[in-house]
Order: C-alpha cells, then structure tokens, then sequence
C-alpha cells in the first residue's frame, strides 16, 4: 500500500492550505479493498493499520493531511481508545456517509467526544440526503471541516448552489471534492465556497 496526496487549495488565494491521502494498492481500487473488508471490524482495523504507516511515512508536512478512518476505529476511539498515532502528520479524520458510520455516530455524545480529541471532518456530505439539521449538530459538536461529495457539484444549477450556501451559512469551512472543470471553480467561488480539491486544481502527487 502507498498513498498519493491531493492538494486542497484556498480558492481566494491559490495556495495549498491541506491535503488528502489516497490509498492506492497495485492492481486494486480502493473501492475494490473497502468492499473486501466489507463490515469487519478486524478486517477494518488492519486497513487502518496499513494506512496509518503509509501515511506515517510520506505525507506532507506542509499542512493538516485528510485521513479516510473506518467505523471500527471510530468505534474504539469513542469506547476509550487513542487515535492512531500519525507521528508529525497533523491528521484531520474524515468520517464518511456509509451507514455504519451513522451508526456509529447515532449517539448524542458521539460527534462531541470526537471533536474533544482530534480534528475530525465529514466526508462524502452529499452522497445520500443532506440533513442541513444533522449538519448543523456537527458544527455544534465541533467538527473542523464539512467535505461536500462530487456528486452534489456534477452541476452548478441553481437547486445545487443554494444548498451549497445553505450549508455555508453554518460557518464551517467546506471543502468542495472532485473540482475538474473551470466553471465550477467561478460557481464555487461565487456561492462563498473557500476550499476546493480536484483535478481543475491539483492533481495527487
């Protein structure tokens, strides 16, 4: 396993302010190695594992790295666990939208725990339904970043845009994933949205 990095840039000002990690493991996707692991915890804590000491070993020190974590490791860390220890690598973990993971964070006392802890963003917002209410528990619950899916922005019409303000309007920086055309860019920017990953502004190194 290694991983590559993508840079999330400010969109006002151009410059690389964080990075995601994506795993990449010859001849699989990650999409094929997530479906494998499937709802194993022990499976899901090795994966964790794995990436963790890639990560470890190469991610930028030059700002906060976007760390994908499973269900299982969230679960630990919320029964007393510490996050894995990414050595120098100031880590934002990313929850996704999987329905495990909203099972895990059901608790009222989940997303606050977390956030207590480490820097936390949700990822994926926008690959099922988006529950501005649900949203807006977690900037309460102090998560640092909302990551808005690349689903959600396949098209800057109007429907797409006011839900990007409406979430804006939470006062949490969001970061818009899978950016590849110029005029999303000037849509973005123009909704008020500060951060941006994809193809259009970076591609992983």
């Amino acid at each position: 396993m290694r991983h590559r990095y993508q840079p999330i840039r400010d969109l006002r000002t151009g410059e690389i302010v964080a990075w995601e990690a994506l795993m990449r493991i010859p001849g699989r996707s990650p999409q094929s190695v997530l479906a494998q692991v499937g709802d194993d915890d022990n499976k899901q804590r090795m994966l964790d594992g794995f990436v963790v000491q890639s990560v470890r070993r190469s991610a930028p020190r030059n700002g906060p790295v976007f760390v994908n974590i499973t269900p299982a490791t969230v679960r630990a860390v919320l029964d007393g666990e510490p996050w894995p220890d990414l050595g120098e690598v100031t880590a934002v973990w990313e929850l996704n939208e999987s329905s495990e993971m909203q099972r895990v964070l059901a608790p009222a006392d989940a997303l606050p725990t977390l956030c207590r802890s480490a820097l936390v963003a949700l990822d994926d917002v926008g690959d099922g339904v988006v529950d501005v209410q649900r949203l807006l528990w977690a900037v309460r619950s102090g998560v640092a970043a909302v990551k808005l899916s690349a689903k959600v922005l396949q098209h800057a019409d109007p429907g797409t845009l006011t839900l990007v303000r409406s979430i804006l309007s939470l006062g949490i920086p969001v970061v818009a994933e899978g950016v590849e055309r110029v005029q999303m860019l000037v849509s973005l920017g123009a909704a008020g949205v500060g951060y941006v990953q994809g193809f259009a502004v970076g591609l992983p190194t």
